[in-house]
C-alpha cells in the first residue's frame, strides 16, 4: 500500500528488553516520547508491556498524521542519538514495522487480545456514544434524520478510532492481554 501524503502513519516498535533493565528502558521511552513532541504531526505513543512471563519484549506503538512527518522523525538526528542507547537495556536491535492509515489493527504478527473482550469493550464504546451522542446531535441539529444518523455515525467511527478505542486498550490493557 502507498502511503497517501495526508493518511495517518504508525511505526510498531518492539523492543526486547534485557530481564532486570526495565528501569532502563522506561526511562528510555520517557525520553523518546518528549522528543516525539517535539516533531510535527506527532499524535501519541502507545506502549503495551509484555502479559508473558517468558518475555520481556514492549510493543511501543507511535503515530504521525502523515507519511511526510513520520519519515522526518524516522530519519532524525535526535531518533538516531537515542536508537544507540538501546544497547543499554537490550541485546538485541528492535524490530520496526509502518503501517499506513488504520491496517496496524489487524496485524497477525502483533498478540491480539481474546474476541470476546475486544467485543465487550467495543460494544460498550459504541454503545455508550450512539446512547449519549445520538440524542445530543438530535436535539442540537435542526437537521433531517438522515443527516443527524450520518454525522453521529461519522463522529463515532472518529472517536473511536482517535480516542475513545485508545483511551480503552490502555485503561485495559493487563485485562485484554491476559
Amino acid at each position: 500500500m502507498i502511503a497517501q501524503p495526508e493518511n495517518p502513519v504508525t511505526v510498531i516498535a518492539k523492543h526486547d528488553v534485557t530481564f532486570g533493565k526495565e528501569s532502563e528502558f522506561k526511562t528510555w521511552m520517557s525520553e523518546i516520547g518528549q522528543c516525539c513532541k517535539l516533531f510535527p504531526g506527532y499524535l501519541g505513543t502507545e506502549l503495551i508491556r509484555p502479559t508473558d512471563t517468558n518475555s520481556n519484549t514492549h510493543v511501543c506503538i507511535f503515530r504521525f498524521d502523515n507519511f511526510e512527518n513520520l519519515e522526518n522523525w524516522m530519519n532524525s538526528d535526535k531518533r538516531k542519538e537515542l536508537l544507540t542507547q538501546t544497547s543499554h537495556f537490550s541485546e538485541s536491535e528492535s524490530a520496526y514495522e509502518h503501517y499506513h492509515s488504520l491496517e496496524f489493527w489487524f496485524d497477525k504478527n502483533v498478540k491480539t487480545p481474546a474476541r470476546s473482550k475486544m467485543a465487550l469493550i467495543t460494544f460498550l464504546a459504541i454503545w455508550s456514544l450512539v446512547h449519549f451522542l445520538g440524542p445530543i446531535i438530535a436535539h442540537t441539529l435542526p437537521a433531517p434524520f438522515w443527516i443527524q444518523e450520518m454525522i453521529t455515525i461519522g463522529l463515532i467511527v472518529i472517536l473511536m478510532t482517535f480516542v475513545i478505542m485508545p483511551i480503552v486498550i490502555k485503561v485495559f490493557s493487563r485485562w485484554l492481554f491476559s
